[in-house]
């Protein structure tokens, strides 16, 4: 008789937990989809302007060989913000080849300005490799709260990024802030 209680309370339990559970979702939903009747202004095209960094650099590039190998590395790269303040970029990565000429990139950033103030970043990206020898990548960037003097602005900010490598090797990365 004790057995067949538990059993009972412990089905009690479940189907309690699993009721309101369920009530919550449905809540949640119903917010989510009354919510998008005002959604004029997400659809609204984002207009990025210029770049507020741009770094050209040298590649040696690599076709992506086996899918789903992953390689670790790191490069100091050269670059200028807002059009006039030199920055050094010192670049942490792991890159996965995928199956589709793609590799997935990640890792983190520290630019420094020739004053010493610095700002540091995460950033996710993709990277696709053409026929003819070229590359070209999106991704984004976020930044921590701990930039410091005229890199202050880039605290707690998200940023977005393209970069280009054409078959000689020379590249272009470009990034925008997104506000």
């Amino acid at each position: 008789m004790r057995y067949e209680y538990s059993i009972i309370k412990v089905f009690v339990f479940v189907s309690i937990v699993t009721l309101i559970l369920s009530l919550t979702y449905v809540t949640h939903e119903g917010r989510a989809s009354s919510s998008t009747n005002d959604s004029s202004s997400l659809a609204e095209t984002v207009q990025l302007g210029a770049p507020f960094y741009v770094q050209n650099y040298k590649a040696n590039l690599g076709r992506p060989q086996p899918s789903n190998e992953s390689i670790a590395g790191n490069f100091t790269g050269q670059g200028i913000l807002n059009g006039n303040l030199s920055i050094s970029a010192e670049v942490n990565f792991t890159r996965t080849f995928r199956d589709n000429d793609t590799a997935f990139l990640q890792g983190d950033t520290k630019l420094v300005a020739e004053n010493e103030d610095t700002a540091m970043y995460s950033y996710d990206a993709f990277t696709n490799y053409n026929q003819d020898g070229t590359s070209e990548g999106r991704g984004a960037a976020i930044f921590d709260d701990g930039a410091t003097g005229d890199l202050s602005f880039l605290s707690n900010s998200l940023a977005i990024y393209k970069n280009r490598v054409d078959s000689s090797g020379n590249g272009t990365f470009l990034m925008w802030l997104w506000k």
